[in-house]
């Protein structure tokens, strides 16, 4: 019985611990360790914050629907916390950092000349955070990934980028435009 409990304690702390550093310091999260794994809520809010950091953000919408059946007291559809001292938790901080509701970006797109980078930019403020490459590949140029289209697509961020008022980051491989 004790040493159940001491896991779950050190399955919570390592949670914690590992989610504040990398929200503090904008890194991955590491692997998952075996004390977290055991445990369905820190393992299922883990693999939400990996997979948000990641960009796949229809595996964070299953998730977040897993999340929402496991704890409807706590979560709801849409990225909400609906209890009053969950929302405060790390873990919502990290969700309401990447899935922002008040969009913050005003990007006229009718300016935009290049097809491409205005397809880029749309996609950008249409998405609910930040997306991978082979995703955003996938969306402008209407095809499925492949390696050849790499290189464009890191000319098209760049000539977009120089574009003005457009400021586009890349955290973890994953696309989002700055606020």
């Amino acid at each position: 019985m004790i040493a159940a409990k001491t896991t779950r304690e050190r399955g919570r702390v390592l949670f914690y611990y590992h989610s504040l550093n990398m929200y503090i310091n904008n890194k991955k999260l590491p692997k998952k360790p075996y004390a977290v794994k055991i445990l369905p809520e820190w393992s299922l809010k883990w693999d939400i914050i990996s997979n948000i950091l990641d960009g796949e953000i229809e595996c964070v919408e299953y998730l977040w629907k897993d999340l929402v059946s496991e704890f409807p007291n706590f979560y709801a559809d849409n990225f909400e916390c609906i209890n009053e001292s969950e929302s405060k938790v790390i873990f919502n901080l990290i969700v309401k950092r990447y899935f922002n509701k008040t969009k913050k970006h005003t990007i006229d797109t009718s300016k935009i000349r290049s097809k491409k980078s205005k397809r880029l930019v749309t996609v950008l403020l249409e998405s609910k955070a930040p997306i991978r490459k082979e995703i955003l590949i996938e969306k402008i140029w209407n095809e499925s990934y492949d390696l050849t289209f790499d290189s464009r697509f890191y000319k098209l961020v760049e000539r977009t980028r120089h574009l003005a008022g457009i400021d586009i980051k890349n955290v973890n491989k994953a696309y989002s435009l700055v606020s």
